[in-house]
């Protein structure tokens, strides 16, 4: 069950045009928590976010926050494995609610600016990342609440199915207007604890426009979300150990992780990428010239070259395809390498034990100091997948959001498809040490070669 909730105050129309109308908001920023009657205000905000029925781990989105003066109640429902987003048009706003949050210690609350009636929410956050979405909108105009609610309605009928009902309930708060609270019932509600139930799912086609789109949103940021958790040192030992001074294919190069070194320890590398933002970041960084570029769809690509001896894919990237395209994909590196080249993939094994009872898991990774990186991960185990949120919280309090899905397979599974590509299995390590995997592993290397 999806649960939202609407709170404003009834006033009367002004006129102005909306620069002015934001002026004012904004100007006020500093005073607001002392204007706003919150003596008169709270029991409503309370009785509203009560009704939402919110559970440790939910995921929050507060519409129209303000100074954050809903945050601690928020905090308190969702506990620390749930995470508030606070929107807000007013860029004074959002500095203080930033200074309540730091004042607090709350670790995960993030602020973004956006206009909750025009900003695509469901871009904003992520297809079926939406728990439970508590907003509170205090618009001028009720024109302004009709257009925020279809958005909000969107969000959450994208993560779980279709609204049926909604029933409201008002309180009057002494002379001061109307609080209103709308919840909403859908057709698929959420999952219960234990029950392992999940929402409908079905499997989207992938395009090359997949490649570039992600791309396009990740590049500048790329390094920043993953540059400190994979060391290239070993992988490139191992890789030009197997080439031996033949060619190598990086299947998806990225920044140039592993393609960058690779060619500076003499080897003759090409790779893959579907991105030109991804490439453009890539000639940018020194030693990028070395490493032959083919723009190409990673699902189904036809190079000029048929003799390279190795080919990799690695940190899970062959998982940001669906389950249809891996295997055209791996069908494809067949024809690109010699009789008896190898394939290494480096995919992680999927746990389930690193998610909560509804699928959820939220950990906070090292950042720069005074900035924040969060990551929101919702398991799909019907579906074999795995939607990623990552979230970057800048020293103004701003939060940028640079999502992905990961279509995984077991490792068994991994065998199944490159055998029926043309693969025979030669060995599965722990990491790129080469060191034989064990049950612990996360992230093992599998290496196959062509027949």
């Amino acid at each position: 069950m999806l649960r939202g909730v609407i709170a404003w105050r009834r006033t009367r129309h002004r006129s102005g045009s909306a620069p002015r109308r934001l002026g004012r908001y904004t100007i006020g920023a500093r005073g607001y928590d002392l204007l706003s009657m919150e003596p008169i205000y709270r029991p409503g905000r309370q009785a509203g976010i009560e009704l939402l029925r919110l559970q440790p781990g939910d995921r929050v989105l507060d519409i129209g926050c303000g100074t954050g003066l809903n945050f601690a109640l928020l905090d308190a429902a969702v506990g620390p494995t749930g995470t508030v987003i606070g929107i807000d048009l007013s860029a004074q706003m959002l500095a203080v609610a930033h200074a309540r949050i730091r004042a607090h210690g709350w670790t995960n609350v993030c602020l973004v600016q956006a206009n909750a009636a025009t900003c695509d929410l469901a871009g904003l956050l992520g297809s079926g990342l939406v728990h439970a979405s508590v907003p509170t909108i205090a618009p001028t105009r009720p024109t302004a609440t009709e257009i925020a609610w279809q958005a909000l309605a969107g969000v959450l009928t994208d993560a779980y199915g279709l609204t049926t009902a909604i029933w409201t309930i008002a309180a009057l708060t002494a002379a001061s207007g109307l609080i209103v609270a709308t919840r909403m019932y859908e057709t698929h509600p959420r999952p219960q604890p234990g029950t392992g139930a999940t929402a409908p799912h079905a499997e989207t086609p992938w395009t090359s426009s997949d490649a570039a789109a992600y791309g396009q949103t990740h590049a500048k940021v790329y390094d920043r979300l993953y540059g400190d958790r994979f060391d290239a040192t070993h992988a490139v030992t191992a890789l030009s150990a197997a080439a031996s001074g033949a060619r190598v294919l990086e299947l998806g190069l990225g920044t140039g992780r592993i393609a960058i070194p690779l060619a500076r320890a003499g080897a003759l590398v090409d790779g893959i990428e579907g991105s030109e933002a991804m490439i453009h970041r890539l000639r940018e960084q020194p030693g990028g010239n070395l490493v032959g570029v083919a723009q190409a769809d990673l699902a189904d690509f036809n190079l000029p070259r048929r003799n390279y001896r190795v080919a990799v894919c690695a940190v899970s990237t062959l998982f940001m395809l669906n389950h249809s395209a891996q295997r055209t994909c791996l069908k494809a590196v067949a024809l690109h390498l010699q009789p008896g080249g190898q394939l290494f993939i480096e995919a992680f094994v999927p746990d389930p034990d690193r998610f909560d009872a509804d699928g959820c898991r939220r950990e906070q990774r090292p950042a720069a100091e005074g900035t924040l990186h969060v990551v929101t991960s919702h398991h799909d185990p019907a579906a074999r997948r795995i939607h990623v949120v990552h979230t970057l919280t800048d020293h103004d309090g701003r939060s940028q959001h640079y999502d992905v899905t990961l279509h995984y397979l077991t490792p068994a599974e991994l065998d199944t498809i490159a055998d029926a590509a043309g693969f025979t299995p030669a060995g599965r390590w722990h990491d790129w040490t080469a060191t034989p995997a064990r049950a612990a592993s996360r992230d093992p290397i599998s290496v196959y070669q062509r027949r």
